[in-house]
């Protein structure tokens, strides 16, 4: 489990490493080893947070951020992993997040730490995975169900999202297909192609309607696979 601490306060930090530290020891034959990264604000932090499978976050005397920014911060970037804030916060500000909002007093206390990493475990486990895309311009991490269908365009895959968004992902066809063949939901209409069985809204002859209205043809095992999913998990 990767895990970052965000902590403007040096001794507090320090502190929350060393019982992290003890905690990975204790856990090596069962969850496994504890990865800690510690910084002493967001902005090195929020570089690259997808990393991460939680964050432990007590931002306080920093002017321009607290706890809670850096909380809307990683949510943006499309991190859904579990926060925990080591201090009292805004009530309706946290609810939003719903259950990936974990807290944890000061002095930390070590059964109580033990018990917080486990939730953490627990929503880590349950949490759909992301898929990264890749544009010019940044990266996004969606997942699987976020994406309707893709196209090969020119050098690009243009992924077109439920949301309506168009992202230009910076891969070949192949390698996307490698990206997200462990997932049953994603088929190939054709060598260009890729659709999302989950979002087809119907198959007439050869023509797959998505749930956006788009029109697609296939063909064949492809046809046959869209179908078969269809009515298994339609």
């Amino acid at each position: 489990m990767h895990i970052a601490i965000c902590d403007d306060n040096t001794a507090d930090r320090k502190q929350l490493e060393r019982l992290l530290a003890r905690e990975s020891d204790k856990r090596i034959h069962t969850t496994g080893n504890l990865y800690v990264d510690s910084y002493g604000h967001a902005e090195s932090l929020l570089k690259n947070p997808m990393q991460y499978d939680a964050f432990f976050i007590d931002i306080r005397s920093t002017e321009d951020a607290n706890s809670m920014d850096i909380v809307y911060s990683l949510t943006s970037l499309g991190s859904t992993a579990p926060v925990i804030l080591c201090h009292p916060q805004d009530e309706a500000a946290v609810q939003k997040y719903g259950d990936r909002i974990l807290f944890l007093d000061k002095p930390v206390k070590v059964p109580e730490l033990a018990a917080i990493l486990d939730k953490a475990l627990a929503i880590k486990e349950s949490a759909e995975p992301k898929i990264e895309l890749r544009e010019e311009k940044g990266t996004y991490y969606v997942s699987p169900s976020d994406i309707l269908y893709a196209r090969k365009q020119n050098r690009y895959i243009l992924v077109t999202l439920k949301n309506g968004q168009e992202v230009l992902h910076s891969s070949s066809m192949r390698s996307f297909i490698a990206e997200i063949e462990s997932y049953p939901e994603f088929f190939t209409a054709n060598s260009n192609t890729v659709l999302n069985a989950d979002h087809i809204r119907s198959i007439k002859l050869f023509t797959i309607t998505m749930e956006d209205h788009t029109k697609f043809k296939a063909f064949g095992r492809f046809l046959a696979y869209a179908k078969k999913y269809v009515r298994e998990h339609g």
